[in-house]
């Protein structure tokens, strides 16, 4: 995972293989455990995407769903 802060100071959450959909971090569901490295840190990345949006106003983009390459 990365942040990236653009010239209008948004901070934007690049969540790579750590969130897929973002369902799962609005929903608090944990992607499936069978692909993660640590599944026990599955649940601290979910917060620390949701706690870093509502401190900093960030939003954020997984590369995985098919919805965020839609909007």
């Amino acid at each position: 995972m990365m942040t990236v802060r653009l010239k209008n100071n948004a901070l934007i959450i690049l969540t790579g293989d750590n969130v897929y959909m973002r369902e799962s971090v609005e929903k608090s569901i944990p992607p499936n455990n069978v692909l993660a490295y640590n599944p026990a840190g599955l649940p601290h990345r979910l917060r620390w995407i949701r706690m870093t949006m509502a401190n900093e106003k960030a939003d954020f983009f997984t590369a995985h769903d098919p919805d965020a390459y839609k909007a």
